[in-house]
């Protein structure tokens, strides 16, 4: 078998969605919206999950699983319950309650030839993955290594909604992460993300508080695009793009990951606006359509970029 392209790691979840009035049931999580957004920009990438789900996972899910063609050795199933979230949307900004979770990833269930990857992405939703699983894959693999911190710092109250305090812990933890990959971790936070951690609400400040050494360091902002950062570099401003309907937010910040990991694995020569500019265009496409088969093959992200209709794009540091 050969080596796979992209493996995530994180558990699945089981959304209920309140939107724009709209209620509805779907299979969320990053091991979802990754997994699709990189066999729909290309469908010739071999893509792998490591995920742990329960007895309430339904067959349609893995049925879905099937049909977008990932490889599923490393998802394990264990006790009842897969993770679950209540997700209610006002706005831009949305209310999340966790109703169950799965248990931990355990670093033992990885299939061994996963290791052989090119690139991986940690996309945990409820702090599923530990520091240890991240040490122990660093140790292990040769590929860069994607991050998208929300599932790191996530905390939540007695009744299981998102707790707007973040522990010292937690930010710390991050820290740890980016120290233990550096130059081979590609990190993504929200800009709200990016000030819980840093305590700075300039985004821009944010961005430069995270890069503290080589790991490649991705703000993302809505509808203001995204900034990235490389240390001794510029901040790149990317622009957010004009989409024809908005139907659904949900896994945007997947899909600009995985379309970024994989543009930026294809480049002969790495340049990380082109690379922003890709995943930027690539995520308006997701906001078309409900749940997470709305992106586009590479060829027509393409033709979106060429077109220059941006959303919306403030050139100013904020």
């Amino acid at each position: 078998m050969k080596p796979l392209d992209l493996v995530f790691f994180g558990h699945f979840s089981i959304d209920r969605i309140s939107y724009k009035g709209e209620d509805r049931v779907a299979l969320g999580g990053g091991v979802t919206y990754g997994p699709s957004t990189a066999k729909a920009f290309d469908s010739r990438k071999e893509i792998g999950i490591v995920s742990v789900i329960g007895n309430d996972f339904k067959p349609e899910y893995n049925e879905l699983l099937k049909e977008i063609g990932v490889d599923l050795r490393g998802v394990r199933q264990l006790g009842s319950s897969t993770t679950s979230f209540t997700l209610n949307y006002n706005g831009n900004r949305r209310n999340i309650c966790l109703r169950a979770k799965a248990p931990d990833l355990e670093f033992s269930q990885v299939p061994k030839d996963y290791f052989s990857g090119k690139t991986f992405m940690l996309s945990p939703i409820c702090n599923e993955i530990h520091f240890e699983f991240v040490r122990l894959l660093n140790a292990r693999v040769e590929g860069i290594i994607g991050l998208d911190v929300q599932g790191f710092i996530r905390s939540f109250d007695s009744e299981g909604y998102l707790s707007e305090r973040n522990s010292q812990e937690s930010i710390d933890l991050v820290y740890r992460i980016i120290d233990e990959l550096d130059e081979r971790l590609i990190f993504k936070a929200s800009v709200y993300e990016a000030e819980i951690i840093t305590g700075k609400s300039n985004p821009f400040k944010s961005i430069d508080e995270l890069c503290r050494n080589d790991a490649i360091i991705i703000i993302t902002r809505g509808e203001k695009g995204s900034l990235i950062l490389q240390k001794n570099h510029k901040v790149i401003e990317i622009p957010a793009f004009q989409p024809n309907q908005i139907q659904d937010e949900t896994g945007a910040g997947d899909a600009y990951m995985a379309s970024f990991l994989l543009e930026y694995r294809n480049s002969e020569k790495i340049d990380l606006k082109h690379t922003g500019i890709v995943a930027s265009a690539a995520v308006s496409f997701l906001l078309e359509e409900k749940g997470p088969r709305g992106v586009k093959p590479r060829k027509t992200v393409y033709k979106r970029i060429k077109k220059k209709k941006y959303l919306k794009f403030q050139n100013d540091n904020e």
